[in-house]
């Protein structure tokens, strides 16, 4: 069995919420204050997968979307009461927790946790392979996509759609 989340697993996840919030230019203070679950054990333990994180969202609105979590933290406003992130770590994997270079065999925790909080504030795509939404919606990344060398946009309008063919 792992170790769980230890105070030193906590630390880590302080560390990645600080440096997520110097990348968004955002004051760090506000950040730790999100409602963040951490289950452990977990829905994903003995599954092979390291960490899962991921985000909720409003529906209706015809924007590509980033997420509640993002939302709150550039905004400020709180959109829900519930937990905007969700944040899966299966702690029976050889997590190094430490500050310094891990081991060949560890896996970097403070690397998974900036990994998937940057998924948990809307850095991952709905679309599918076929260009369709796996929600009524398109994620910011996915208005980041292009087609080919011509760098035409992939999704656009609003609401969003598939703008060129998936092939």
């Amino acid at each position: 069995a792992g170790s769980g989340f230890t105070a030193t697993a906590k630390d880590r996840f302080e560390d990645a919420l600080t440096y997520v919030a110097s990348v968004l230019n955002v004051d760090p203070a506000l950040n730790v204050f999100l409602n963040v679950k951490v289950n452990a054990p977990n829905s994903i333990s003995g599954s092979g997968i390291i960490a899962a994180g991921g985000t909720f969202f409003v529906f209706g609105r015809d924007d590509f979307e980033h997420g509640i979590a993002f939302d709150q933290i550039t905004t400020g406003v709180t959109v829900v009461k519930n937990p905007e992130i969700t944040l899966e770590v299966d702690f029976d994997n050889p997590l190094y927790m430490g500050v310094d270079q891990p081991g060949s065999s560890e896996i970097d925790l403070y690397s998974v946790l900036v990994h998937e909080l940057t998924h948990s504030l809307g850095f991952f795509s709905l679309s599918t392979s076929n260009g369709t939404s796996q929600l009524p919606m398109y994620s910011f990344l996915d208005k980041l996509l292009t087609i080919g060398a011509s760098g035409d946009a992939l999704f656009g309008g609003s609401p969003p759609s598939l703008l060129g063919s998936v092939s």
